[in-house]
């Protein structure tokens, strides 16, 4: 044996030597942690508190010798494997649809001898249907190793075989059988043989303790399973591996029944039974299906459950009203990791097959922090949000959030692409096999409701879940006392705790399966000693210290704890550490006895949020007829002012305050990714397109008109506050600016244009001096941008300078203009003779207003107006000619590069490009062109960009507020105007706000949601007095009608 393969506790000290070696074998893993020293020695302690060059002096000596030299299990594996006569051609168990299969069914043929050794002698189709199983998991092992072998041996020129195919075969048929390559080959990766005849022990040990358990309870299962005779199928390791490998299993039997064994403790399940049977004999109407279990105590049986449709709308009705008690159940009892997985759609039963994390213990205190987003964030980790079953995105990467996957119970609607991308293996079963990130499918789930196998509207049935959530929420607190006494159940089950996620975990695991780990243990082992990042003060070493170990052995750890209890234990129920604060059971009490008409409302909100955010952000979602022709009468006598109010009472009742009342925030669904179609739920930012600067800008300006501005005119003092403290952090921490944005939406250049105008409005100077006060941070944050666009860039960040120069005759302001305006021009790409920003996401080029060209054509003609460079019209001219290539005639609009969706907004298409022709032409732009844009892109904003949806970004009060400033020029326009106005205002007092604004969902923010709404009626009503938001006007009464030309020096 290879003495390589024994990780470092098992080795002899080795004498120190001064070695380069030893040197380039600690700077080799200072690579494996970032070059982090601080954080490599940390996680090496986890390993040996032995000097770090010890440890590396292990590594690279060329033999150890070992502490014990008794063989273990699994060099006892390794000689059952290598000694025993094996043939692969004469095999029964050999596989042609598995990669490199003849090592893998030497190994699965070692493990059948062992089950046979014991008397456990499987009938042939379900031996090799179980020892695939064995073989799928070793392949997961040695793939990477095999993979970068056979590429050697091909690049040497040493397969046989005229075709990539045929090379292969011969890798397979002859390389990996030739006991002289095997033992070449795990001399060169001891570590992975070490791991492969581990986890055959291992699986040997698993497979025959399920057996002899069959064995055992033979009488029981069919007496309450009415099972016979022995399975003629058995479905191995559903879910992770835990534990040395222990696995779950689906037995189906010849009649087509199925049980299900795990091997763990099923008190938890027998807990969960006897809550449901608690709540089914006080509550009529829709049962909760309760199942058939046989606990063991270390193991269990449960009866096995169909995912089957449902068959008529009745059915689907009992369905999401079961799933809205079962939402109470789990919310009441702090349950979390409800993912897809976990949820059975059988009919009309939702049922929920894995319960081990009900009861979640909380490493910290619970105890929400002290500002308006600390408590925000506080109320939905605790909501009933946290359980996992409502819908949820989940995004990677910090700024481009096109890709999201929603695993959630109720997610998972179709086979999803991974958002991320894994390693795969390309080029199956031929000898230039590789392997190559890619993303992969995440297939579909069992979780979902179906009518007739067709997928339904969940939304539609929103007031079903609503009404069992809230029934049995109301049960529980109206005989809280007998509730409590049910759950006294759970006290002393044991339930999982999950500290990190499993897909970190795995992660590591499969990464320490290259090759280069596997020729020295100590390399693996230092390498999974990145389990542990040391980010939090308070972390425990005995805790990582079980991670690592479990790690090691090739499984995911596994933690558990009672409710009842403060103690972490590890798998096999021993204690780890006194790790968790206050026992779940406590806490669980608490909230159970402060249940509340207020905290119901507050539930039932989120839960219609996360709904509608999932399930209705789509445009067609929101669509609604407008007769452009003939008037729309205004029902009742509701003026637009009266709509807005109602808008602001809204955010007023659900605004959440820090402690002391200075800041505000909202628990808002907030739109994600560049497409705009994807929403989550989460306290607002604080920027002008969902956050508090918008949501204060609508609030300063009601304050104006409204006849009680009190309490608006407070709410925008809050939101000044917010903005203020985030300015103040990014100035004194500099670490910050990198995440932070200058564009006028999402940016810091949209702050100061919130301070300006309701500086103005408030008539508060100290204001306008924070905008001075903050020029430095969005000077800073304008030098790192790679956006350049309106939305999120340089272009808008020179739009709201130029506001304030036009308002404040500052010449500070233009200093920064001219600054902003050199850097969109640095990341100018020429392209087809023209001019064009690629967006550094999507690599894409965009035209339109707030994403691309036209935008940022009008932010450069905006200070061009007052610079009067030559170079710079002569830019300008260029992104109209890259528009131009771009416009598609049949349908009077714009395309975008690599952009297929056509769009009629603000955001992408014809109507932004109006905005942008209007702004060009009115400052001084002289291009023939400029008049034909305007007829062709007004004549498609009319035809079709009314009537999609309620919003500024990409709806009717965006494309009023363009259309407005053509009414004098295109008088036919003020009929479609006024009829556009009217049908909102109907629409609006029809629907109220708790059906959701913008396409359906419950949104705060200005360019999406509610303030959005009240700051567009305010429009409809007092349009001549406000600014334009779109193109970022400055407060209206106060426009500089003519700005003299500034001469500087040209540096364009």
């Amino acid at each position: 044996m290879n003495e390589k393969s024994a990780g470092y506790h098992e080795r002899l000290p080795v004498a120190q030597t001064q070695s380069p070696l030893v040197n380039d074998k600690i700077k080799y893993w200072r690579s494996l942690f970032g070059d982090d020293d601080k954080w490599l020695n940390k996680a090496v302690s986890l390993l040996s508190h032995d000097p770090l060059s010890s440890i590396a002096q292990s590594s690279v000596s060329q033999s150890v010798g070992l502490k014990d030299s008794r063989r273990g299990p699994w060099q006892k594996m390794q000689k059952r494997i290598f000694e025993t006569p094996f043939s692969y051609k004469d095999s029964a168990l050999q596989d042609s649809e598995l990669l490199f299969d003849s090592l893998l069914t030497r190994f699965a043929s070692a493990a059948q001898d062992a089950l046979e050794e014991q008397n456990i002698i499987l009938s042939p189709p379900l031996c090799r249907q179980v020892l695939t199983h064995l073989k799928q998991t070793l392949l997961q092992i040695a793939h990477q190793t095999l993979i970068l072998e056979l590429n050697i041996l091909r690049l040497e020129d040493q397969l046989k075989g005229d075709t990539p195919e045929m090379r292969y075969l011969d890798f397979n048929d002859n390389f990996l059988v030739n006991p002289g390559y095997l033992r070449t080959l795990f001399n060169e990766y001891p570590v992975l043989l070490r791991l492969l005849c581990t986890k055959t022990d291992y699986w040997v040990q698993n497979f025959s303790e399920l057996w002899k358990r069959l064995r055992q309870d033979r009488e029981q299962l069919q007496a309450a399973f009415h099972i016979a005779g022995d399975p003629v199928h058995i479905e191995l390791g559903v879910g992770d591996s835990h534990n040395k490998g222990k696995m779950a299993a689906i037995l189906t039997y010849s009649d087509g029944k199925k049980i299900v064994y795990k091997p763990r403790s099923h008190d938890v399940d027998d807990a969960f039974q006897l809550l449901l049977s608690w709540i089914n004999d006080r509550n009529s109407g829709s049962p909760l299906k309760t199942l058939r279990l046989i606990n063991k105590k270390r193991y269990g049986w449960s009866e096995f459950i169909p995912h089957e449709t449902c068959h008529t709308k009745k059915e689907l009705e009992g369905y999401y009203t079961r799933l809205g008690k079962l939402l109470a159940v789990l919310y009441s009892i702090d349950a979390v990791d409800f993912h897809h997985e976990n949820i059975i759609a059988s009919g009309e039963h939702p049922v929920l097959i894995d319960l081990e994390s009900i009861f979640h213990q909380y490493k910290k205190r619970d105890e929400p922090g002290s500002t308006a987003v600390d408590k925000a964030n506080y109320i939905l980790s605790r909501s009933v949000r946290s359980t996992g079953i409502l819908p949820f995105n989940l995004y990677f990467g910090r700024k481009n959030r096109d890709k999201v996957v929603d695993i959630s119970g109720m997610g998972g609607q179709e086979a999803q692409e991974s958002p991320f991308q894994a390693l795969q293996i390309k080029g199956f079963f031929r000898d230039d096999i590789r392997l190559e990130h890619d993303r992969f499918e995440i297939g579909e789930a069992k979780n979902l409701p179906t009518l007739d196998h067709q997928h339904v509207p969940v939304a539609d049935y929103l007031h079903c879940i609503i009404e069992g959530f809230s029934a049995v929420y109301r049960l529980i607190s109206d005989h809280g006392e007998s509730y409590l006494a049910t759950i006294e159940h759970f006290k002393n089950c044991t339930v999982r705790n999950i500290l990190k996620p499993t897909a970190h975990y795995a992660s590591l695991l499969n990464k320490s399966y290259h090759p280069d780990f596997l020729r020295d243990a100590v390399d693996r082992e230092v390498f999974l000693c990145r389990v542990e990042k040391f980010e939090d003060a308070d972390t425990d070493i005995a805790a990582a210290k079980t991670e690592l170990k479990e790690l090691i052995r090739g499984d995911i750890p596994y933690f558990l704890s009672k409710p009842s209890d403060t103690y972490l234990l590890n798998g096999e129920e021993e204690p780890i550490a006194a790790y968790f604060e206050t026992p779940s059971f406590t806490r669980v009490i608490k909230k159970i006895s402060s249940f509340s008409d207020q905290d119901l409302k507050e539930q039932a909100n989120v839960i219609r949020m996360s709904i509608l955010a999932a399930y209705n952000a789509r445009h067609e979602k929101d669509a609604i007829d407008i007769d452009q022709n003939h008037p729309s009468p205004r029902s009742g006598a509701l003026q637009p002012l009266a709509i807005a109010e109602k808008a602001a009472d809204d955010l007023a009742e659900k605004r959440i305050e820090g402690n002391d009342g200075k800041d505000v925030t909202w628990i808002s669904t907030v739109i994600e990714g560049v497409e705009e179609i994807s929403w989550t739920i989460s306290p607002v930012s604080l920027d002008l397109y969902n956050g508090n600067a918008g949501i204060g800008f609508f609030m300063s300006y009601l304050s104006r008109f409204a006849k009680r501005p009190e309490t608006y005119s407070h709410i925008t003092e809050q939101c000044v506050f917010a903005i203020q403290r985030a300015l103040n952090e990014l100035k004194e921490k500099e670490e910050f600016l990198k995440y932070a944005d200058s564009g006028a939406f999402t940016g810091v250049s949209g702050y100061l244009y919130f301070l300006q105008h309701a500086g103005t409005v408030q008539k508060k100077n100290e204001w306008i001096e924070l905008i001075h006060e903050a020029l430095p941070v969005l000077e800073a944050v304008i030098e790192q941008d790679e956006n350049c666009d309106i939305i999120s860039g340089s272009a808008g960040a020179l739009m709201v300078l130029m506001s304030l120069y036009e308002q404040l005759d500052d010449p500070v302001f233009l200093k920064l203009a001219e600054k902003c305006a050199g850097h969109l021009l640095q990341h100018k790409t020429n392209i087809e003779n023209g001019a064009a920003w690629k967006d550094p996401h999507t690599q894409n080029y965009y035209t339109g207003f707030a994403h691309g060209t036209s935008g940022i054509a009008a932010a450069l003609s905006r200070f061009n107006k007052v610079f009067d460079s030559q170079s710079l019209k002569k830019i300008i001219s260029q992104c109209l000619a890259f528009e131009k290539q771009l416009y598609i005639a049949s349908e009077k609009n714009w395309g975008s590069k690599g952009r297929e969706q056509l769009s009629v907004a603000w955001c992408h298409g014809a109507a932004g490009i109006l905005l942008s022709r209007s702004i060009l032409r009115e400052n001084g732009v002289n291009d023939p062109g400029l008049h034909t844009d305007i007829l062709n892109a007004l004549e498609t904003t009319v035809k079709h960009g009314l009537g999609n949806n309620r919003s500024f970004c990409h709806g009717d009060f965006g494309q009023l507020e363009i259309l407005r400033g053509f009414r004098e020029e295109f008088s036919e326009l003020n009929t479609i105007i006024q009829n556009t106005e009217d049908r909102l205002l109907t629409y609006f007092q029809e629907n109220p706000f708790s059906k959701g604004v913008s396409r359906g969902v419950d949104s705060a923010g200005l360019m999406l949601g509610l303030s959005g709404v009240g700051y567009g009626m305010l429009q409809c009503q007092y349009g001549e007095e406000l600014p334009e938001l779109l193109q970022l006007s400055p407060p209206q009464a106060l426009i500089k009608k003519n700005s003299k030309a500034f001469k500087r020096e040209n540096v364009f």
